[in-house]
């Protein structure tokens, strides 16, 4: 929120307040409580009573909904401090309009450290003399694919200064093993299945009764089931980040950091897949049904023939092309998109210096070597043929099917809004560009 709209906001609170005040001035003698006021880390302190209480949370409610823009918020994971620091005279804080006792945990604004791309270095110095025979060679010839990457990387960063900035990210923080791992998820390239990796690795759900009263023959899979639990809210309690801001910076900065990415466009045509051609598509806060009518409103004329119920891939896609259109930021992108953020905006590319880019295409032997690298002796056995399979059918057979529905200037817009992250991770336009429809 820029610092006018913020100062703006506050006062707009205190008006309220004072609407409240003046208004039940008048009224009985009722209880009055302790308040704190909290608007993005500016802080009012006042005495209210119950029924100027209730006004005060009525019309913020009005108010954040009035603002609030369909279909496009966001919230970042972040270190959480629980409500007893503020005085026994404080019944509970508002903080962004958000009501939370004493004793509930509120979020707390921590900056992440900066760390601006090195071309690999903490990659490049790591000692590999525990692995050998041929796991060595392998960690040696794997490690030289990646320095490049991270040199790639830290070339088209260097040239961008801008985007070297601090943000809340959303990170599973693994300081469990040694070494450290902090990995950024990304919507669509393999997120889900090392979600499923970090549970194993968590032993969740081993010596659940109802579990264990299965046949050894179901017993396997069922701890990573959604019906005993295994959510992907479940992963970020388990590897939640340090609350104090000192160990973040040093848990970040110690730590392994690794990010998944692949072509940018079989991403967006796995994310339209998975959450545009369903009429229930998960999670359902994010109402994606909403967006699909939002999107069949507005691209398909009433003349037209199609009949799906779903918008279609070249709908879909021109809503991407118009609705981001105006984004200059990472917070453009991250506080309106769902699943289809760009992988720089995401996961703060030129400020984290990842260690590891790991590439889908190649998801065999780069997980081979995060496996190997961060001791995750529990995956060793576990090593399949899932990514292949992703790959092969997403993003090659399926891809003139659906980029054929496109005309030429169509996916030059659509690379266009995805440029930075074509540029930073080397991927290839006419990949696609091949298919279209007017060539």
């Amino acid at each position: 929120m820029p610092g006018g709209v913020r100062r703006s906001y506050i006062l707009a609170v205190v008006a309220v307040v004072l609407f409240a005040l003046c208004y039940h001035s008048s009224s009985p003698s009722q209880h009055r409580y302790n308040v704190r006021l909290n608007q993005d880390v500016q802080e009012l302190n006042l005495e209210l009573s119950e029924a100027e209480i209730e006004d005060f949370l009525k019309t913020s409610a009005q108010k954040t909904k009035s603002e609030a823009a369909p279909i496009s918020t966001t919230t970042s994971a972040v270190p959480q401090a629980w409500n007893k620091s503020q005085g026994d005279d404080v019944e509970f804080v508002v903080v962004n309009n958000k009501v939370y006792l004493k004793g509930e945990p509120i979020p707390q604004k921590v900056r992440y450290p900066v760390l601006k791309p090195s071309k690999g270095r903490v990659l490049k110095n790591m000692d590999f003399s525990r692995f050998k025979g041929e796991e060595k060679e392998f960690m040696e010839a794997r490690r030289r694919t990646l320095l490049k990457r991270a040199s790639r990387v830290s070339s088209m960063c260097k040239a961008r200064s801008k985007l070297a900035t601090s943000r809340l990210l959303h990170l599973v923080w693994d300081l469990q093993h040694q070494p450290n791992v902090v990995w950024c998820p990304n919507y669509k390239v393999a997120s889900t299945s090392w979600m499923v990796n970090y549970l194993r690795l968590a032993h969740f759900n081993e010596g659940n009764p109802e579990i264990l009263k299965l046949p050894p023959a179901k017993r396997e899979k069922r701890p990573i089931k959604v019906k005993f639990g295994a959510r992907q809210k479940k992963v970020f309690e388990l590897y939640p980040a340090p609350s104090d801001g000192a160990e973040l910076k040093k848990a970040f900065e110690g730590a392994i950091r690794v990010m998944f990415v692949r072509h940018p466009f079989a991403r967006i045509l796995s994310a339209y897949r998975d959450k545009m051609s369903k009429m229930d598509p998960k999670p359902r806060e994010y109402r994606f049904r909403d967006l699909q009518l939002a999107i069949i409103s507005k691209y398909r004329h009433a003349d037209s023939p199609e009949t799906s119920p779903f918008p279609t891939f070249p709908e879909f896609v021109q809503h991407i092309i118009d609705s981001t259109k105006g984004y200059q930021t990472a917070e453009d992108w991250v506080e309106h998109v769902k699943c289809w953020t760009p992988y720089w905006a995401q996961c703060n590319v030129c400020s984290s210096d990842y260690t590891l880019i790991l590439k889908l295409e190649t998801m065999s032997e780069d997980e081979r070597f995060l496996i190997n690298l961060a001791n995750y002796e529990e995956l060793k056995k576990r090593q399949t043929q899932e990514w292949r399979h992703l790959h092969n059918a997403t993003s090659q057979d399926l891809a003139s099917q659906y980029f054929s529905l496109l005309t030429h200037e169509q996916i030059l817009q659509l690379h266009q809004r995805y440029l930075l992250d074509f540029q930073l991770f080397e991927y290839a336009l006419d990949d696609y560009l091949k298919y279209a429809n007017d060539r």
